[in-house]
């Protein structure tokens, strides 16, 4: 697997999205920082120094989620890649995660995207649950790992839906398509959710 990746940056906290950087970047092969702060600070440009896995595309201006992740998403295409896992800018992936997507995502080649268990604190990694990878109706985009081939037959992100919505209509756009959505409680990662503690399955 040809594996690129994506953050999309707000007015960022940069000493905590170098740590978020930090536990996915050795997992693949290529990052887009998509910036969708209208006045970025040049410290920004710092994230560089992390990998030279990493491109820096700052917008100047709030674009939206949807099309944030078209412009990486086409950037990847047009690099040969062929998976791509999406984050927000305060997600934080566990050991191993973006390994166990991958393989999850190998094992059936109808599958559109597949998306880890999502929790707030490490409290969760000893409650010892049983594993399962099942199919969902929906899944953020922030860890989903997708499938560019299907991207593509699906039209992507929907741009009139700025922040709402975007994750949902292309879950449903996936599904209507024959591919399958997954979500997996056997990779972790640490994202905010409103007040839900899991997401999904858990």
């Amino acid at each position: 697997m040809k594996l690129a990746s994506c953050v999309v940056l707000y007015h960022p906290n940069l000493i905590e999205v170098k740590k978020n950087i930090n536990s996915y970047i050795h997992s693949v092969d290529k990052l887009y920082v998509i910036d969708n702060t209208p006045n970025p600070v040049k410290e920004t440009e710092k994230l560089l120094e992390i990998s030279d896995k990493i491109e820096y595309h700052p917008n100047y201006e709030n674009l939206g989620i949807a099309k944030a992740l078209n412009i990486a998403c086409k950037k990847s295409i047009k690099e040969g890649f062929n998976w791509i896992i999406t984050f927000d800018q305060d997600s934080f992936c566990f050991p191993n995660m973006v390994e166990k997507l991958k393989k999850i995502a190998e094992s059936n080649e109808t599958v559109g995207s597949v998306s880890p268990s999502y929790i707030h604190s490490e409290e969760y990694l000893e409650l010892n649950q049983p594993k399962i990878t099942k199919e969902a109706d929906c899944v953020i985009s922030s860890g989903c790992l997708t499938n560019l081939e299907a991207y593509k037959k699906v039209g992507g992100f929907d741009e009139s839906f700025f922040i709402d919505l975007v994750d949902i209509d292309f879950s449903f756009k996936l599904r209507t398509n024959d591919y399958k959505v997954l979500e997996t409680n056997e990779a972790m990662m640490i994202h905010s959710l409103g007040d839900s503690k899991f997401f999904g399955l858990w």
